[in-house]
């Protein structure tokens, strides 16, 4: 948020959880340009406007919620970006690429091939920029890294 706050006029942060968004007014109280709000799992806060914002940065979330909020998000998020706007974010890839869920009180771990990435942007009416696959020699499952905007 700090970085951010100095690259655009605004800044909004949000998340599900209040305690999440609490911790975040308490670090950030400095910055005079932050706005935070608590948001539904498969929603962005009413005020977050149409067309209104010029870059979104979502980090590691999407492996967290079923497919189908992921979609409902980047189709929310396809409506609040400008013209020019541009959605930056990850999924997890090489694991999990047919699931849509997981146990109850773990942290999930759905993951997403780069053809189901590239599908997923379509169906939410943005259009790939870059994708980039990232990955550590500890681990077999991947990151792919997505930077996607409207389609014109």
């Amino acid at each position: 948020m700090r970085w951010l706050s100095k690259q655009y006029d605004q800044v909004i942060g949000t998340d599900i959880s209040s305690h999440v968004i609490d911790k975040a007014h308490e670090l950030c109280q400095e910055i005079d340009n932050a706005t935070f709000y608590v948001n539904e799992a498969d929603s962005l806060p009413a005020e977050v406007l149409p067309s209104s914002i010029d870059m979104v940065y979502v980090f590691t979330v999407f492996q967290h919620i079923p497919r189908e909020y992921t979609l409902g998000l980047l189709r929310k998020i396809q409506e609040v970006l400008s013209d020019n706007g541009v959605v930056v974010f990850n999924l997890v890839s090489c694991i999990n690429e047919n699931k849509n869920d997981g146990i109850a009180e773990t942290e999930w771990a759905i993951g997403y091939s780069e053809s189901q990435a590239q599908d997923l942007l379509a169906k939410a009416g943005l259009q790939l920029q870059k994708m980039t696959k990232w990955s550590g020699p500890e681990s077999s499952a991947s990151w792919l890294w997505l930077a996607a905007s409207k389609k014109v």
